[in-house]
């Protein structure tokens, strides 16, 4: 909601607000919403799709220009149309960018191929335009352009006079510099950098628990309520996990041997970029810098797909001449695609299964928060089980509107609602809350203890609401079929 808020408002407005410090996607989105007559809310539902899909189409241009095996390469490309990553359906610049990564790879590889000067010039548009994306795919992409076109550099050198070497290397050093700087400048005005410094001091200092304690603080929280983190992590991260770890056997057994064909180079090279990227994110797991450096398996996953093809593709030519290792082959092969498979549906699509809740918004629940918002007592208290009136101010109000502070006073819970409404330890609503409040259910909190059995906060029995309906200090005054506001007095 925060995202679509952002883009109407850019849209409305052609200004991006001050705090913003990824405007990419939202100026993207505000662009075709304009130019095409579509509404930010159905835009939100139809770019992620569009852009899914538009990412295996960058994967195969990718992998197209990174192997020449034809059987590596159709396996990579069936690794990228897996639903591996989880992030297909969500509106957000963080996965518009990861998905978009894959085509400035192309163009990388395209320059690095044709070495025309039309791709240095769709390179520095990329190196600008990244860093209004989002800060984390800018700085792993400037990595990779930093590495690979230094190697590209020193295997040139070759037949090549000493001041050809020094204009080449000096040209390509001031082109990275200047973007470097540029992302630094556009992400040191914000707040993000601020958090990011401090989270590193504490986290080194000692001053701020490391974010091992913490994980390990949330490990002890999940195990209290019944759960195993284990298991939890291995629904949600084995599906990329297998996939990196089949690219990492490649790039490990293939280390003893000189690479013979240039689908075996151009993996190498790219494994290289990956393995890197994997030491920066142990480096940066005990660091509380403000974002979980797990997002960077996105990357590692998308850079070793060629890998992972070619692992896959030489087995089974070795086994080509053995007709029962050949069908050994063909089963495992079969058999990882279906558990991968599995667990990147079961990513995309939370549920009991993945231990996690839908973070859709219905329709239902977008009206609803509307009428509420424009039809609330500010005086009075909010209180609720999961989504925050706060989210959907940007969508519900003006910015004229949103600039008095009284329109978006108590649109956080003040209290959360608790375990059964509270009726566990009180006779009526009145003695549940000190305050007038606003009670607010969604079909979504009655689905939570389905998800989450264990929590008992999460916990509304039928017997909960059928109480709620009789009590005199509940009005009941808003329903649309899966919102519903009471207002306590």
């Amino acid at each position: 909601m925060d995202h679509a808020a952002l883009t109407s408002d850019l849209a409305a407005t052609g200004e991006v607000s001050d705090n913003n410090f990824y405007p990419g996607l939202h100026i993207f989105s505000a662009i075709i919403s304009l130019c095409a007559g579509i509404d930010v809310i159905s835009l939100t539902k139809l770019l992620p799709l569009l852009t899914a899909m538009l990412f295996v189409l960058f994967m195969i241009a990718f992998l197209r220009k990174i192997l020449t095996n034809k059987s590596a390469l159709v396996i990579s490309v069936l690794f990228s149309a897996l639903p591996i990553y989880g992030w297909y359906l969500s509106f957000t610049p963080n996965h518009f960018s990861v998905l978009v990564f894959p085509f400035a790879l192309w163009i990388l590889f395209q320059k690095m191929s044709a070495r025309e000067n039309r791709w240095d010039l769709i390179l520095i548009l990329i190196l600008i335009t990244t860093p209004i994306m989002h800060p984390i795919v800018s700085i792993v992409l400037i990595s990779l352009i930093g590495v690979f076109l230094a190697m590209r550099m020193f295997a040139d050198m070759k037949g090549q006079t000493q001041r050809t070497r020094v204009y080449k290397g000096c040209l390509a050093g001031a082109t990275l510099v200047l973007a470097v700087t540029w992302a630094v400048m556009w992400i040191s005005q914000f707040y993000v950098m601020d958090r990011a410094i401090k989270g590193f001091v504490s986290a080194v200092t000692g001053s701020a628990n490391s974010s091992y304690e913490v994980l390990e603080g949330k490990m002890g929280y999940v195990e209290g309520l019944g759960y195993s983190p284990i298991l939890i992590f291995a629904v949600q991260y084995c599906g990329i996990l297998l996939l990196i770890s089949n690219g990492l056997a490649y790039y490990i057994f293939s280390l003893a041997k000189r690479p013979e064909s240039q689908s075996e180079q151009n993996a190498r090279l790219v494994s290289y970029a990956a393995i890197g990227i994997a030491a920066v994110m142990l480096v940066l797991l005990p660091l509380q810098i403000g974002a979980s450096p797990l997002r960077l398996l996105v990357f590692i996953g998308i850079l070793l797909t060629p890998a992972a093809g070619l692992a896959v593709s030489n087995n089974a030519q070795h086994a080509e001449s053995n007709e029962k290792r050949k069908k050994v082959v063909f089963a495992v092969v079969a058999a990882m695609l279906i558990i991968i498979s599995l667990l990147g549906i079961v990513t995309v699509y939370p549920s009991k299964v993945a231990y996690a809740a839908n973070i859709q918004v219905t329709e239902s629940e977008l009206s609803g928060m509307k009428w509420f918002i424009n039809n609330r007592l500010a005086s009075a208290h909010s209180s609720g089980l999961t989504d925050l009136p706060i989210r959907f101010a940007g969508l519900s109000l003006t910015l004229e509107e949103r600039a008095d502070s009284e329109r978006l006073r108590n649109l956080r819970w003040d209290p959360r609602v608790s375990a059964h409404l509270g009726y566990g330890n009180h006779t009526s609503m009145d003695e549940v809350f000190d305050d007038t409040t606003y009670l607010i259910l969604t079909k979504k909190d009655l689905q939570y203890q389905t998800v989450f059995p264990h929590v008992e906060d999460f916990e509304i029995l039928g017997d909960d609401l059928q109480r709620l309906t009789q009590d005199v200090s509940v009005n009941h005054i808003y329903s649309n079929g899966e919102y519903d506001i009471y207002y306590i007095s």
